[in-house]
This record gives C-alpha cells, sequence and structure tokens, in this order.
C-alpha cells in the first residue's frame, strides 16, 4: 500500500471513529444513561468498537479494464527509482505527515515510559509499611492485599502493579482519622481487586497511539472517569457514609501541594474532582430500574451500531487494485539503432534504383539535392525515412525511389542490428531536359500578360496546345491567392490539363 493511500486511510478512518464516538458521546444524554457502573461499561465497548473499525474490509479502487499490455510499474512496482524520483519523494508532504505522527506517537510512548520510571523510583525509594489493625480487616473483607508505602513525593494515593499490587500513601494520610483512611484504603483496594492499574495502561497506549485524535482523548478521560464513579459508589457502599468518603476526598485535595503526571489510577485528579463530588452528592441509594436501565443501554448501543454503519459506508477504507495480468508474449528485445556513417552504407549497397525527376520540377527548373534520414531494418531494407532537407517538389520522388534499395546488414557480434544512414539525391537537368513550357504573369487586377501584351483565355488555351498543354503562371506583387486560384480554375476549365506556379513548383 502506498503512503499516500494509507494516509487517505487513517484520515478517513479518523472520521469513522469521530463520527462514532460524538454519535456515542450524545447517546447517553439522550437516553438518560446515567448509572456510573453501565456508563463505565457502554464507554468500554465504544472504545472497542472503534478498535474493531481497524479491521474493517478495505473496497478496492476502480479502475478501469486494461486497453492494452500493464505498465511494468503496474506489476512489479520500480525497483530502482531515478534520482529525480527520490526527490520529488522527499518533498512529498505526505512523507512529512507520517513523520510527524510517528514522531508524535513516540514521544508519547516516551513520555509514558518516564511514568514507568517514575513509579519504579517511588517504589525504590520508599520503605514498607505496615497498616493498622483495623485497615487490615478491609483486606479480609475485600479479599485483596497490596504492599504498602508512604512517600512525600506523591499528592494523594497511588496504585500500580498486576501481580504485585503496591499502594502509596501521602505522608498526610497519617494525620487522617481513622473513618477517612479507611476510605481512603478501601478506595485504593478496589482498584486493587478490578485490575485497574493493567486496564489505564491499556488506555494510555491507545491515547498514546492516537495522540493526533481529540474524540480518543475525550473517550479515555470518560472511561477514567466512570471508573472513579464506579469505586466511589462502591466504597459508600461498603462503609454506609457517604459523608466520611466526602470529607476523605477534601481533605486530601487541601492537603495536595504538588502533583505530576503518572500511569496509574490515583485518588484524586483536579479534572474528575467536581464530578465525582456532584455524583456522590446526587447519591441517595434510590436506582433506576434494571428494566429502564437496560432499555436504555439497549437504545444507546442500537444506534451506535446504525452511527457506526453509517460512518463505514460514508468514508470506507480503500485497498490497492489489483493488478490484471494478461498473456502477453514477450516481445523481442530491441536495441537503438546504430549511426552509420553516409559512404559506409554505400560500400553496403546491394541495390538501387534513381528517382524519376519530377514533371513539376522539370517544368518550373527546379534543381538540387534533398537529404533523407533512413532507418534500416535487420533485412537491410528501408524501415522508415524522413526528409532533413530539399525541394518540396523533388521530396516525394526521393523517398519513392528509396523503397527498393536494400544494403548488407550491419552485424554486431555476428547479429544483424538495425542502422540508420544519411542518403543525399542531386536532382540536376540535363541539357534539353527541361519541358517547354509557356509562361504567363498575372497582376493584382487578374489580368494574364505575355512580356508586354495582355492575353485573353482563349488566345492562351490556342498557345498552350504548342507547349504540352501547360502553363506557367507568374503571379506579380501583391496578388492575393484567392485570385490565383480562381485563374487556376478558370484556366483548368477552360480546357488547359497543367498549370503550374512557380512558387513551390506545385501544379494545380
Amino acid at each position: 500500500m502506498s503512503l499516500e493511500l494509507w494516509m487517505s486511510n487513517l484520515w478517513f478512518y479518523s472520521l469513522q471513529t469521530g463520527i462514532l464516538i460524538l454519535a456515542g458521546g450524545l447517546l447517553p444524554w439522550v437516553f438518560r444513561l446515567r448509572a456510573p457502573g453501565i456508563l463505565h461499561l457502554y464507554w468500554r465497548l465504544l472504545m472497542v468498537a472503534c478498535l474493531l473499525f481497524v479491521f474493517q474490509p478495505l473496497a478496492p479502487i476502480s479502475v478501469p479494464e486494461p486497453i492494452s499490455v500493464p505498465l511494468v510499474e503496474e506489476l512489479v512496482g520500480t525497483a530502482n527509482p531515478s534520482p529525480g524520483v527520490q526527490d520529488s519523494a522527499s518533498g512529498n508532504p505526505y512523507t512529512w505527515l507520517s513523520g510527524l505522527l510517528v514522531t508524535g506517537v513516540l514521544l508519547r510512548l516516551i513520555w509514558l515510559g518516564v511514568g514507568f520510571h517514575r513509579l519504579n523510583r517511588l517504589q525504590r525509594r520508599t520503605m514498607r509499611q505496615s497498616l493498622p489493625p483495623h485497615l487490615h480487616a478491609l483486606e479480609e473483607e475485600l479479599g485483596v492485599s497490596a504492599e504498602y508505602r508512604v512517600s512525600g513525593e506523591v499528592a494523594g494515593p497511588v496504585t500500580f502493579g498486576w501481580l504485585r499490587p503496591v499502594i502509596i500513601l501521602p505522608k498526610s494520610f497519617g494525620q487522617l482519622e481513622q473513618g477517612m483512611q479507611r476510605a481512603v484504603v478501601c478506595h485504593e483496594l478496589l482498584h486493587v481487586k478490578r485490575r485497574d492499574w493493567l486496564w489505564n495502561t491499556v488506555d494510555e497506549l491507545v491515547r498514546s497511539l492516537f495522540w493526533f485524535h481529540p474524540a480518543f482523548h475525550w473517550l479515555v478521560r470518560r472511561i477514567q472517569l466512570t471508573r472513579e464513579q464506579v469505586v466511589d459508589e462502591r466504597v459508600v457502599h461498603l462503609l454506609g457514609s457517604r459523608r466520611t468518603y466526602l470529607h476523605s476526598l477534601v481533605e486530601i485535595a487541601k492537603r495536595a501541594t504538588h502533583t505530576f503526571s503518572l500511569p496509574a489510577p490515583l485518588f484524586l485528579q483536579e479534572c474528575q474532582l467536581r464530578n465525582r463530588v456532584r455524583l456522590l452528592l446526587q447519591f441517595s441509594g434510590r436506582r433506576r430500574s434494571k428494566k429502564k436501565t437496560a432499555l436504555s443501554l439497549a437504545c444507546c448501543l442500537g444506534s451506535l451500531v446504525f452511527a457506526g454503519w453509517w460512518s463505514l459506508s460514508a468514508f470506507p477504507l480503500s485497498r490497492p487494485p489489483v493488478a490484471r495480468l494478461q498473456q502477453v508474449e514477450p516481445a523481442e528485445e530491441e536495441r537503438t539503432p546504430v549511426s552509420v556513417e553516409g559512404h559506409v552504407m554505400a560500400r553496403k549497397l546491394l541495390h538501387r534504383d534513381d528517382p524519376e525527376y519530377p514533371p513539376v520540377a522539370k517544368v518550373a527548373g527546379v534543381e538540387g539535392v534533398v537529404f533523407l534520414r533512413v532507418l534500416i531494418d535487420r533485412g537491410g531494407a528501408m524501415q522508415e525515412a524522413e526528409v532533413v532537407q530539399g525541394h518540396p517538389a523533388l521530396r516525394n520522388a526521393a523517398l519513392e525511389a528509396l523503397k527498393s534499395w536494400r544494403w548488407d546488414p550491419i552485424r554486431i557480434d555476428g547479429e544483424a542490428v538495425q542502422a540508420s544512414t544519411t542518403v543525399a539525391f542531386n536532382f540536376v537537368l540535363k541539357p534539353g531536359a527541361r519541358e517547354p513550357r509557356f509562361g504567363i504573369w498575372i497582376d493584382a487586377s487578374g489580368n494574364l500578360w505575355d512580356g508586354e501584351r495582355e492575353l485573353d483565355v482563349e488566345l492562351i488555351v490556342q498557345r498552350a496546345k504548342n507547349f504540352g498543354n501547360a502553363v506557367v503562371i507568374r503571379p506579380g506583387p501583391d496578388v492575393p491567392r484567392t485570385l490565383l486560384l480562381d485563374t487556376v480554375e478558370h484556366l483548368k476549365q477552360s480546357g488547359i490539363e497543367h498549370v503550374y506556379v512557380p512558387s513551390g513548383a506545385m501544379e494545380f
């Protein structure tokens, strides 16, 4: 697939997923889908649908049926492009755009790697801590355990690790009341139980690959927000105290003096705090009926399927056309004709016919040399010929004579090859060979003259019979061409067989 086609498909894929995410973002509001757990599942399904769009079938580019033998580039591609082609490719905007996209992905992955390094450094620079008994009871209640550490470099609790989860608590954690401490640890243990750190890493990798796509960034933020809201709701249910949990959120927000980006679910993010607190304040234990929730979710998913189908139909991805191979007989390799001097080919001449002197040239008294460039095939016959220089009245006679010429073929390594050479014909009138002619003049008024005497048409016809029924008209200055042609036509209609005009020695 060419770079231009690849970039075009990426653009259409971005449009497809953008439309899908836009529709997916509006549907929960339309169908009043608000439960954090259902919304979190919904956003996850939307992310999976966008990623599955990568595997959609590609539509072939329509090309017309080949009329002739396909080009070599269509069958096997260009193996060694010329320097000029390479220079133009380096200035292709698609090359620069693809380089920018790859650079962005690499920078995002480097940023992610720096975050993992910070987590590893935090773990190495802190000591393992033991929790009070009232907090250990939470581990038994939830059925999970973790390694606890305390650090002054984090603004709030940080949980990471999959097989050996680690919870890093801020130094301010020890200053919280026991109820708040229990709420914070319960929140982090629920992240451990749900394997949220692994899911968070996958979300960050997707956001790195699609760093240029704002819809993907928005979708990842919605997934992260609903994940925290699900955990918040579960903590309130386990502790039985919404007020205590709200106080723990507010208290950690007050004590947070600094923060930095980490690839892990954070207990507190300023961009999510307002939405999380609003949901907790609205939480009253009364839930929407399962039937209405299922109906809203079904409506959202059904509408989402329709939006995905429409986006795929409106902006389909393309694949390169399949080259149509034809059974073609291999053409015999042709070499560039060998250029041979005229005197060399003259010694190889086997047969020649001299050209006949054109009658019109005889009447007009035209003489001169005609030079022709001749292409001789492998058999020694004339293949092509073109006039390089010569009088127009003599050219056709020279070309006709060449058709019967034969040469001994030029051979290279014993193999006959095509040759090109120059042939010259010298047309010279022999004494007395000039055709007798009757010449008259025509002035700008259309009058015909023989020397000092004006002639009428009847007298011209009578005198032309003594000169082979031919006459030569010499136009005077400023004679219009239309007048000359009318006069020639009038003379021919009067019975004169040949009428010549010396300009170009043309017969009318």
